[in-house]
């Protein structure tokens, strides 16, 4: 009789991108010329896959999303055909160039824990996620979405805020 042993962490259905190199990595913005540290939404092309990963900013201004789209989606979800989103190639001084063909070790996915923020004759709908993680060899990237995507890079200070209202899966 064989016994399986089960890790105590949930499998998320991005496990499968663990050991996957980051062979480019594009940003989508509102203009040609951005701000580096608010992106509305981080590419990510990776060796031996077809579809690319996405960190995207939701419209509700508080949550995030990630998703694996293809060239089509990507152009048809984010408006590049019409200029509503511009996919912007890294500058050279850029800091996330320092991802480039590193391995992705690990996405970590921190949900909120309500879907809506209720007051006093009002509720707030809101998406699922509140932020994401994602470590390769020897960087580490935070997206949220704070009225628009932010990242922070190598801050292990940096927590998303109102930790009481989401927890990592």
């Amino acid at each position: 009789m064989r016994k399986i042993l089960f890790a105590s962490r949930k499998m998320t259905p991005f496990d499968h991108l663990k050991g996957k190199r980051i062979t480019r990595i594009q940003r989508i913005d509102s203009e040609k010329d951005f701000r580096y540290c608010a992106p509305y939404a981080l590419v990510f092309t990776l060796d031996d896959l077809d579809e690319k990963l996405v960190l995207r900013a939701s419209n509700d201004g508080t949550s995030a999303d990630i998703a694996l789209l293809n060239d089509l989606d990507i152009e048809g979800d984010f408006g590049l055909e019409i200029r509503e989103g511009i996919l912007n190639d890294l500058r050279p001084e850029d800091e996330l160039n320092q991802f480039h063909n590193q391995k992705i070790e690990e996405i970590r996915i921190a949900e909120f824990m309500e879907p809506e923020i209720l007051g006093e004759g009002f509720s707030i709908k809101q998406g699922k996620i509140a932020g994401i993680e994602l470590k390769t060899e020897r960087n580490k990237i935070l997206f949220q979405n704070n009225h628009g995507g932010w990242i922070d890079i190598d801050d292990d200070v940096v927590e998303l805020p109102n930790p009481t209202r989401w927890k990592w899966k």
